[in-house]
């Protein structure tokens, strides 16, 4: 009998211990925790202890890569009573909050502080936060929710200018020398990241300027060059050094201002 009191007394002072150093933590819930406590009403149904500015942030679409900015949720305690924030549970290990850890005086205003980390979270993200407070310590005052669409990190990455469904590797054409009796030409790496094929072309270029594509269209997915000539004998006869030009890609979506890409020819030999 004296064994299994003192087994008892020592497994009761391990259970307080537990309770007593968590809580005040912010844990991740198991997927059993999760459903049993979104299948229940939050203890506070009409916002009469902690009133939040608003309970759902939806981040829209973000890459994986992303630093994203800190979310606020504001709210303030209308219970009429102090209150303290016991703890908050998250569905998902994919946010770190900071909440008060002070007693909040009737009609005082605070913030819970969310950061949401992307990285390998690709697909539709929904998260669960559940605040506790003093006034109910089996179920949840609050239930906050943030959601949005998570892009897997750009395979596209490699061509960082983006033109529609166009990207390159560049936007800008340098001709170091020209000869008028040559035709160099110069490649910009190129690749369809769309659903659609692409086949471009360039209006009003100068006479002395072609631009075509390899392959000739870009089959989505596909990769290619965009390729820009300059015919020496057709150059301006005044001109002798820094010749600059632009042409517009037609054949894909967005302004004149996007589609442009810079030519410069920094010097022309006669």
């Amino acid at each position: 009998m004296l064994l299994k009191g003192v087994t008892y007394y020592f497994s009761l002072v391990i259970v307080i211990f537990g309770i007593t150093t968590t809580s005040a933590q912010v844990r991740r819930l198991s997927r059993e925790a999760i459903d049993s406590i979104r299948n229940i009403k939050p203890f506070d149904t009409k916002g009469q202890i902690l009133s939040f500015e608003h309970t759902l942030y939806d981040m829209g679409a973000v890459y994986e890569t992303d630093t994203l900015d800190q979310i606020d949720f504001d709210f303030c305690n209308v219970s009429g009573n102090d209150v303290v924030i016991t703890k908050v549970t998250t569905s998902c290990g994919c946010v770190t909050i900071d909440y008060p850890k002070h007693i909040l005086p009737p009609k005082a205003k605070s913030t819970l502080k969310v950061v949401f980390n992307p990285k390998g979270m690709g697909g539709t993200v929904n998260t669960d936060i559940f605040v506790y407070t003093t006034l109910s310590d089996k179920q949840p005052t609050s239930r906050l929710s943030v959601k949005g669409n998570v892009m897997a990190t750009d395979e596209w990455d490699f061509l960082p200018h983006k033109v529609g469904a166009l990207r390159l590797k560049q936007k800008e054409v340098v001709f170091d020398v020209v000869n008028v009796f040559q035709k160099p030409s110069m490649r910009i790496m190129c690749a369809n990241v769309g659903t659609s094929m692409l086949r471009l072309s360039a209006s009003l270029l100068p006479s002395y300027v072609t631009l075509k594509t390899e392959p000739v269209q870009l089959e989505p997915g596909a990769e290619g060059d965009i390729v820009v000539t300059v015919d020496g004998e057709k150059l301006p006869a005044n001109v002798t050094d820094n010749l600059p030009f632009r042409i517009i890609i037609d054949g894909v979506e967005g302004s004149p201002s996007e589609r442009t890409l810079k030519v410069l020819i920094k010097q022309i030999k006669k």
